[in-house]
C-alpha cells in the first residue's frame, strides 16, 4: 500500500516541516497553495483540488501547522494494511506553545479523520470544518496524534466567516439562527469547560474555550444577516 501527504498553505516553505516528518512513509507529497487574498474561500474546494491529484492507494491529510507524533509515523505502514477500513481518526494536541498543549474540554481527544483510503467517492465537503464522506462504520479511532500549533485569532475569525456561509447554506428561520447562537455558546463554554474539565487548563483554557464557543455563535448571527 502507498501513501500520499496533501498539504495546504500561502507558502510551501512553511509546510517544509510537515513533509520532512512524513518523507519515510509518503510515496508523494502534494503542496496545494491557497492563492486567495485575505484567505482560504472554501478549504474543501483545495482538499479536493490534492485529492484528485494523488496516485497513491491512501491519503494523509495534514494542515500546514501541524505535524505527526512519532508514535503515528510508525504505526501508518500497519494501519493501511487493514482492508477492511478506510479511514483513521486522529487525536489531536492543540499546542498553545512549543510545549504546552490542552489536555481538556474540546481541546482533546479532538478527533481528526485525516488518513483514508483514496477512492473517488471520498470527498470533502463544508468551507471550514471540513468533514470527509466516508461511512463512519468503514472508520476507526486510533490512540496516535497530530500535534497542532496555534495560529491564532486572525485566523480563528476568518474561519467564523467561512462558518457563518455554510450555516446561512442551511436557510433556517432567523429565530433558528438565533437560538444556535446561544445554545452553542453555552454549549461549548460553560458545558464542554466544566464538565469537560476544560478548567483543568487553567487560565489558557479559559481563553481557549470562550474564543471558540465565541466564534462559533458568531457565525450562527452573522448567518441571520
Amino acid at each position: 500500500m502507498t501513501l500520499s501527504l496533501i498539504t495546504i498553505g500561502k507558502d510551501k516553505k512553511v509546510t517544509e516541516v510537515v513533509t520532512k516528518s512524513v518523507k519515510g512513509i509518503a510515496k508523494e507529497i502534494i503542496f496545494i497553495k491557497d492563492t486567495a487574498k485575505g484567505g482560504c474561500k472554501n478549504f474543501s474546494v483545495l482538499r479536493n483540488k490534492g485529492i484528485a491529484k494523488a496516485t497513491s492507494d491512501w491519503i494523509l491529510m495534514l494542515d500546514s501547522d501541524e505535524v505527526l507524533s512519532q508514535e503515528a509515523i510508525r504505526a501508518i505502514p500497519t494501519l493501511i494494511k487493514d482492508k477492511n477500513i478506510d479511514g483513521y481518526w486522529f487525536r489531536r494536541r492543540w499546542y498553545w506553545d512549543t510545549t504546552h498543549y490542552l489536555k481538556h474540554g474540546l481541546f482533546y481527544p479532538d478527533y481528526q479523520l485525516r488518513l483514508f483510503r483514496n477512492k473517488p467517492e471520498y470527498r470533502y465537503i463544508h468551507r471550514v470544518h471540513e468533514e470527509l464522506t466516508i461511512p463512519k462504520e468503514k472508520t476507526k479511532h486510533v490512540a496516535f496524534d497530530i500535534y497542532h500549533y496555534n495560529s491564532g485569532q486572525k485566523q480563528l475569525r476568518a474561519y467564523t466567516k467561512l462558518a457563518a456561509l455554510d450555516f446561512k447554506d442551511l436557510e433556517k428561520p432567523k429565530v433558528w439562527y438565533l437560538w444556535k447562537a446561544i445554545y452553542s455558546f453555552i454549549d461549548m463554554f460553560f458545558v464542554a469547560f466544566i464538565r469537560g474539565k476544560g478548567i483543568l487548563d487553567g487560565w489558557i483554557g479559559v481563553k481557549a474555550h470562550f474564543f471558540f464557543a465565541q466564534s462559533i455563535s458568531r457565525a450562527y448571527w452573522e448567518a441571520i444577516w
